[in-house]
């Protein structure tokens, strides 16, 4: 009896507990994990993905797709991309920092 109940209580817990959001930080500016999702659902009906380099010196190209940012005019340089095959923890946002692209700070929250 004892080891139903324990499997019925971590099954109640799973389903009470939230999943935890998950937030980038590329320099200050926050990317929530939903909106990287609703992006990437885009990209998934594109038949022929972008492919590039990370510009860090290798030549491995990368499946990728732009993430939008609500943005001031003055940010307007500033670039994400989400990268989707790079052996990283998915979803790998990342920053242009002028000469490569960074890896953007993974933050998770209660």
């Amino acid at each position: 009896m004892k080891i139903v109940l324990s499997h019925l209580a971590i099954a109640l817990l799973r389903v009470v507990t939230p999943a935890l959001a998950l937030t980038f930080d590329c320099s200050g500016v926050k990317i929530h994990e939903s909106e990287v999702t609703r992006q990437k659902q885009e990209w998934d009906r594109n038949p022929n993905p972008p492919r590039d380099t990370l510009s860090d010196g290798t030549s491995n190209r990368y499946s990728y797709f732009e993430i939008s940012t609500s943005l001031p005019f003055y940010q307007i340089g500033t670039y994400y991309r989400c990268y989707i095959d790079t052996g990283m923890p998915q979803p790998d946002v990342r920053e242009w920092d002028g000469s490569t692209w960074k890896p953007c700070t993974r933050e998770s929250k209660d």
